[in-house]
């Protein structure tokens, strides 16, 4: 199937590096439907990232719809788990925006308390306080290499299918703060 993607375990992995590297160690992980291509490469990349530090029995992952109130949902009932997170990396920006309100509805501090991250990188992750840190992926390219991949079928209809993967960037911002946990 022609495509133009990112590596989506790629910066998965580096979103999970980058909140191992803050000193967090439980990390709440809220995937989106286990149907859609990202949410499964995402969790591969994440799952790396934790065997790569050594805590991959301390990840926790639920399951969310991309919708800011699973992001919320999911992430209200995680706090409640016996070691709860203190970072959540949600596979799409609304639902880490849902898990920051569920964070502060439970009184805990963005970023002090619990970090967030995102994936995408919408305008809102920008725009909200604190600022949500996120993976960036290069949406308006995205869609111009589609519709050339398309135009390529349209002009060669024999010619076999061509993917592209573009370059992403983890854009670190104000919800993740070094951290020290026991």
């Amino acid at each position: 199937m022609p495509s133009a993607h990112i590596d989506n375990a790629l910066p998965a992995g580096l979103a999970g590096d980058t909140l191992y590297d803050a000193g967090r160690r439980d990390i709440g992980v809220i995937t989106g439907p286990l149907v859609s291509p990202l949410s499964r490469n995402c969790l591969v990349g994440v799952r790396a990232s934790a065997e790569r530090h050594g805590l991959s029995v301390r990840l926790q992952i639920r399951r969310g719809d991309f919708f800011p109130e699973s992001g919320q949902r999911t992430a209200a009932e995680i706090i409640k788990a016996e070691r709860p997170p203190t970072a959540i990396f949600s596979f799409r920006d609304e639902m880490a925006i849902g898990a920051l309100a569920a964070s502060r509805a439970a009184e805990l501090s963005c970023p002090d308390d619990m970090s967030g991250v995102g994936f995408v990188d919408i305008a809102m992750a920008r725009c909200r306080a604190p600022s949500l840190t996120a993976i960036r992926q290069p949406v308006c390219c995205i869609g111009r290499r589609t519709v050339g991949l398309l135009l390529a079928i349209l002009a060669r209809p024999s010619a076999p299918p061509a993917s592209v993967t573009l370059p992403h960037r983890l854009i670190v911002r104000q919800s993740v703060a070094v951290h020290r946990e026991p």
